[in-house]
């Protein structure tokens, strides 16, 4: 399977999953460049650490969790051909199974 069939088939999932991983490269950014570029790796987990968090338990959560996401929709990818509803003959026509509002 090609990746551009991948992220086809990932549907609103991936919308997600790219969205998280946006704003985590953004916050990265952020702390790499604002006030001043970072200038050790000291520096950067002092300025990724949260309240009593280590900056080293924030950025790591901060990859997992979009990490995550990506994993669990790569993974239910082929599980969603399973999700429509099969319908029988005598069923086709049902308005009500159909969710038709015109009948």
């Amino acid at each position: 399977m090609e990746p551009e069939e991948v992220f086809e088939k990932a549907g609103a999932g991936d919308d997600r999953c790219v969205a998280f991983v946006k704003q985590g490269i953004s916050y990265l950014a952020k702390i790499l460049i604002h006030p001043t570029a970072v200038s050790s790796l000291g520096e950067l987990w002092a300025r990724a650490a949260v309240g009593p968090l280590r900056g080293q338990v924030v950025l790591l959560t901060g990859v997992a969790f979009p990490g995550s996401l990506a994993l669990v929709t790569l993974l239910t990818l082929r599980q969603q051909h399973a999700a429509g509803r099969v319908t029988g003959a005598d069923e086709q026509g049902d308005p009500i199974l159909r969710f038709d509002i015109r009948a």
